[in-house]
């Protein structure tokens, strides 16, 4: 499968994945997909493709057992090699190094590269609002998914988090009402946000 798998798929595969993160924390469609797989902890389903094909490429050329020799010397093979090696050099290894390393060795720093330079390039992009939650790019996915165990709480705590709880700021924002026109229902005069309404308002708490 892996070795089948076009990139003009991948787009696929990736949608499938944004629509299960989006149904488990019910997101609204605007959440950027990046923020939803830093809130868990995963990788692209490309990025996890990449490091299937690098690894089978590294067994091949180290550990060629069953058909694998049969595999090198067909042609469909070789230029699969090839898109492998160039992937390779993209990321900063050169091939005949890496397979001087041994087996463990090469899949280990090919697997952790892809998802290094992964992280740090969506990192990078993460809107200001997330990015400010985070001390930098992390593998780990957001500890409150562990102890907030009512589902109420933490699709609050998530919505407040992906700047998508909604609220009269959130309601403001889209028509363009004046930042202390946006005020709680609760009468308390204060402007209903995020933190309002998860740790302030009295009807709400």
């Amino acid at each position: 499968v892996y070795l089948q798998t076009q990139q003009s798929k991948f787009k696929e595969l990736e949608l499938v994945q944004s629509k299960f993160l989006r149904a488990l924390f019910n997101t609204p469609k605007g959440t950027p997909n990046m923020i939803l797989r830093q809130e868990v902890g995963l990788h692209t389903v490309t990025s996890n493709i990449w490091i299937q094909r690098c690894n089978y490429w590294i067994k091949s050329h180290l550990n060629p057992l069953g058909l694998i020799p049969d595999l090198l010397i067909s042609t469909s093979y070789s230029q699969w090699s090839y898109r492998v090696i160039d992937k390779l050099k993209s990321i900063g290894l050169d091939p005949e190094n890496l397979l001087e390393r041994g087996q463990n060795c090469a899949r280990s720093l090919t697997s952790q590269r892809l998802k290094d330079i992964e992280a740090q390039n969506d990192y990078a992009a993460l809107p200001f609002y997330y990015k400010r939650l985070k001390s930098g790019p992390s593998p780990n996915s957001a500890s409150y998914l562990g102890f907030i165990k009512n589902p109420n709480h933490r699709w609050a705590f998530a919505r407040a988090r992906f700047d998508a709880l909604p609220s009269a700021v959130l309601y403001g924002r889209n028509t363009r009402t004046p930042m202390q026109q946006r005020l709680c229902f609760c009468s308390s005069g204060q402007v209903e946000s995020a933190v309002h309404i998860l740790f302030q308002c009295p009807t709400y708490n």
